[in-house]
């Protein structure tokens, strides 16, 4: 595994949030939709599947400590050539459906898709995009004090793992990717053409 992390810089994450106030989308759709036509473009697929992680907290278990999460395929379909406006209007119906449905735990998926099984591979998608807030850098409780320490995998869970940091004057872009299928040069390239697609 190995990882690229670029800022998309003040302008283009001040242009990013007004287009998406516009449309009346969160942040996340817009880079969504940018990175799905990204993914498109460069594998020559009219629809993409790409991974998102939500929080998926039962009834009942507020009181819980632990990580309650799942994960949600969003194919997104990138046929006749859309406007970027159409493909947002595509994201935004995904994405939608999707969280209407995230209450299905991502194995019993597996089984009822029945996809052809691979080891080296994962059943449904190979490429995620996660969306984060802004991430402190450590919190405070009574006696107690806390920070993150980033640990990274010895080898890369999907081909590529993208993640999109709102932070409060840019969006930051890291991205984890397998090594022996790309190298630093192609990923950097990844999010160079990613950013284009976003200017306005």
């Amino acid at each position: 595994q190995a990882t690229v992390t670029v800022k998309l810089g003040r302008p283009l994450t001040a242009a990013v949030r007004k287009f998406s106030r516009d449309h009346r989308v969160t942040p996340y759709m817009t880079l969504l939709a940018a990175f799905t036509a990204m993914l498109s473009r460069f594998s020559g697929q009219d629809t993409v599947v790409v991974g998102a992680a939500v929080t998926n907290r039962p009834p009942g278990t507020e009181e819980l400590v632990g990580l309650f999460v799942d994960t949600l395929p969003l194919p997104v379909d990138l046929s006749g050539d859309p406007t970027f406006d159409e493909l947002l209007g595509r994201v935004r119906v995904v994405t939608a459906e999707a969280l209407d449905h995230q209450a299905a735990p991502f194995d019993e998926l597996v089984r009822a898709v029945n996809p052809e099984r691979d080891p080296s591979r994962n059943p449904i998608f190979q490429v995620m995009a996660e969306y984060e807030n802004e991430v402190a850098g450590g919190f405070e409780l009574p006696e107690l004090t806390a920070t993150l320490l980033e640990v990274a995998p010895a080898k890369a869970a999907f081909d590529l793992m993208c993640f999109l940091s709102n932070l409060p004057d840019t969006v930051q872009v890291h991205v984890e990717y397998n090594a022996e299928l790309f190298d630093e040069a192609t990923v950097r390239r990844f999010v160079r053409h990613f950013a284009e697609l976003l200017r306005p």
